[in-house]
This record gives C-alpha cells, structure tokens and sequence, in this order.
C-alpha cells in the first residue's frame, strides 16, 4: 500500500512487512482457546478475516473491528453496505457502537442508519461482532459500568480506589499449579481488560466492555 501510494515529500518511508495468516499461525500459539479478536488495519479487515475463517469457526470467538468508509474505499474499493453484507455473511450477530449507544447493525433499517451517520458525521466507527448474540448483548450491556469506573480512574476520584483494592484482591487470589517453575496468574479476564483499558482510556476515553 506505501509503494501504491506514496506520499513523496520526504517526511515518509515505506518498509516490507512480514504478513501471516491467523489460520497457519495459530496452532503454534500454544492457547487452546481464543475469546477475543481485535482488528484495526486501515481497510484491511476482510483479508484478515478471511485468513482467520478456520480459527474463527472453531473458536467462535467476539470480534472488534473498526469500521472506516474511507480506508475501506480507497485501499479496497468497499464500499459499506459490501462491508455489512460480508461481516453478516461471516457473524450472526453485528453492533454498531459509538459512545455508550450499540446499534443491531444486522437490522435492514438501523443498519441504513448507521451507515448514513458513518458517512455524513463519522459517527459509529466501532464494530462488534460474534457468534452468540446473547453472549454479546450481554457484555454490551455491561460497557455504561465500566465506562463510569474508567472514567473514574481517569479523574483519580475514590472508585479508582476501589478498582486498586479489586487489583489487590485479584493478586491475592492466585491459583493454579506450578508449571516449569512458573505459578499459573488466573485473573478474572472482564478484570484484567478492564485495567488494561483504564490505561488507554485515561488518554484517548475509548471504552469498550471487553
């Protein structure tokens, strides 16, 4: 794409990436399960899907991903309804999320909405996909709550005590047999995404409810 596309002004560069497939890569990973895919490559979501189709129906896992009008257009020739026709072809379940608000971006008329909002304002850049819809809606359902606790950490107000103290708590509950020397860390995952992302919250306030 830099080649493609170059920008020659001399504050640019291009560079030779090594790509993988998540299908020929992910046996050698050595995890046995996989919840959570999160995908941000400027337009180039479709490929990596297709590259993770075999991991994906087997693991089923909830996808992010952002979605861009224009890196899908320019660098894809997408336009969006071809991309919500092939995010719904792979997923059952597709939301639409700006701020706290989760729209059934598989339902004919809101989809038609979010997409008219994407393209005149930009709004509704976050996408959420999985296999499970109740799964899904339920985690979704949980994003206002831990958008007030980051918030929170964020403005250093008492619930960012309480957040530590749960750090605390987690720490103190490990659990799990040595193995090569190494104790086995099991903390809750909605615990440690959620401190993971306070970090980068507290500069960019962008939340989610993994």
């Amino acid at each position: 794409m830099a080649d493609k596309y170059a920008i020659h002004d001399g504050g640019h560069f291009s560079a030779i990436v090594r790509l993988h497939r998540l299908d020929d890569i992910f046996s050698s990973l050595g995890l046995d399960r996989l919840d959570l895919v999160k995908i941000d490559v400027e337009g180039y979501e479709m490929e990596v899907l297709d590259g993770a189709a075999s991991v994906l129906a087997l693991h089923r896992p909830s996808v992010m991903l952002e979605m861009n009008h224009i890196a899908l257009n320019l660098w894809r020739r997408i336009s969006l309804p071809d991309f919500r026709d092939r995010l719904l072809s792979i997923f059952p379940a597709v939301f639409a999320g700006m701020d706290d608000v989760f729209v059934d971006f598989g339902d004919e008329v809101k989809g038609l909405s979010v997409m008219f909002a994407h393209l005149s304002k930009f709004h509704f850049m976050d996408t959420v996909a999985g296999f499970d819809r109740d799964e899904l809606n339920s985690r979704l359902a949980r994003h206002p709550e831990i958008k007030a606790r980051n918030d929170a950490r964020a403005r250093n107000e008492p619930d960012a005590k309480a957040l530590d103290a749960a750090d605390a708590k987690a720490m103190r509950g490990l659990q799990g047999p040595c193995q090569d020397g190494q104790r086995a860390l099991t903390i809750p995952l909605d615990h440690l995404c959620c401190r993971l992302r306070s970090a980068f919250d507290a500069r960019h306030n962008k939340l989610d409810a993994w």
